[in-house]
């Protein structure tokens, strides 16, 4: 199971309190998708939120709500959406949504790889093209990520999604076919020039057309 993490929150009303003055007072806008109600509109402190992420958030972790002022309003939530100002790293909006332990939900993993692989110290270049799984599941079988050990990956080899080895409670949405990692081979520098003086030894010769005229002009 992924990380499951603790967090305060305020509720607050989504027209007298303004978004920018919640940010002016340290706070993040934020709210809450619930199934079959309205949405919930909250407010979360900033300092703590970026605490808590290190100004990295991850979809796939699961979040206890608390709010002090509203026992009853406890929620389980995952991170849907987020705006963050590229400039000063300040997140500006988190949109949330609720979850419930036996509902199943989409969401996405990390795909880190471990190890080097022997391709590459044979000169070829490493390639990780893929670096999140979409999968659907229940909550409480959401991993952290997947580790994918990649150090018997030789030259012009490649890891595909279907190659994954996966939790049978977990089911993969990203297409089987899909490249995760390769390690692909690079060519030597006389290879390529070879290949060069290939192509202008093949260049193509006058039209005959053309080549007729310049003969009757030559005459």
């Amino acid at each position: 199971m992924g990380k499951k993490l603790t967090m305060n929150a305020l509720l607050r009303d989504s027209e007298k309190e303004k978004a920018y003055k919640l940010r002016k007072d340290g706070k993040i806008p934020a709210i809450v998708y619930q199934r079959g109600s309205s949405s919930l509109s909250i407010a979360l402190d900033s300092k703590e939120f970026f605490k808590t992420f290190h100004g990295h958030v991850a979809e796939n972790v699961l979040i206890d709500l608390k709010f002090a002022d509203a026992p009853d309003k406890e929620k389980t939530v995952i991170i849907k959406d987020f705006q963050k100002n590229p400039v000063k790293e300040e997140f500006l909006h988190i949109d949330f949504i609720e979850i419930h332990a036996g509902e199943k939900l989409s969401t996405h993993i990390p795909i880190h790889l471990k190890g080097k692989p022997v391709g590459v110290a044979k000169g070829g270049i490493l390639e990780h093209t893929l670096r999140e799984l979409y999968i659907e599941c229940l909550p409480k079988d959401i991993p952290s990520d997947i580790v994918i050990d990649i150090t018997n990956l030789d030259s012009g080899h490649s890891i595909h999604v279907r190659d994954l080895d996966i939790s049978a409670e977990i089911k993969v949405l990203t297409p089987t076919d899909t490249t995760v990692v390769a390690v692909a081979v690079l060519k030597k520098a006389e290879e390529t020039e070879e290949a060069e003086g290939e192509i202008v030894a093949e260049a193509p010769k006058e039209p005959e057309v053309i080549k007729k005229e310049k003969e009757e002009q030559n005459k």
